[in-house]
């Protein structure tokens, strides 16, 4: 039954919006490392780590994806492969639903270390990190390798969480993503 429902959960994954909040977020920073974002590389490369086995988190609000969070479970380690946030909702209460829902799925995982990384230039992501209480294990190839223990970030997921407030509502057919 397990497998069932792992294959449906991979087949409503909503990968086209995933894809739209890595292009908001990833091609400024792509680019300014020398690169260009492509979303149709991106695409493909989505569904073959679906197709691997990778884990998804996301909050949608109105029908609309405004943050995800892929992971890959390896033994005892746990590497996350991407957090994607719309802009106008990095802080707050969309980023505490998103980790909310991370430290329950560490929770009933296997994993003792997480491991995560980020292009250097990648400011917003590497302060994120930081907070959580991973720490800078290595610089290679342009990004930077965190680590924490799955437990400590769990404990420190539980305190951001709480800490905070429910912010206003808003129009989410404004943000410029995919409705699933």
């Amino acid at each position: 039954m397990r497998g069932i429902l792992v294959r449906l959960q991979a087949m409503n994954l909503p990968v086209d919006a995933f894809v739209r909040l890595d292009e908001l977020n990833m091609a400024p920073i792509i680019e300014a490392a020398g690169g260009v974002f492509d979303p149709a590389f991106r695409r493909t490369r989505l569904r073959a780590e679906i197709e691997s086995g990778c884990k998804f988190e996301w909050v949608s609000r109105d029908g609309w994806v405004i943050a995800y969070l892929e992971l890959r479970l390896t033994g005892n380690r746990c590497h996350i492969l991407s957090i994607q946030i719309h802009p106008n909702h990095q802080y707050g209460v969309t980023l505490a639903h998103l980790l909310g829902k991370v430290g329950k799925r560490l929770q009933d995982l296997t994993a003792l270390t997480v491991s995560s990384s980020v292009h250097e230039g990648n400011n917003k992501s590497r302060s994120l990190h930081q907070k959580l209480g991973f720490s800078e294990i290595k610089k290679e190839g342009g990004r930077i390798l965190f680590e924490t223990s799955s437990y400590a970030l769990i404990e420190r997921l539980k305190r951001f969480t709480q800490r905070v407030v429910r912010s206003e509502p808003y129009d989410a057919s404004e943000l410029g993503l995919e409705r699933i």
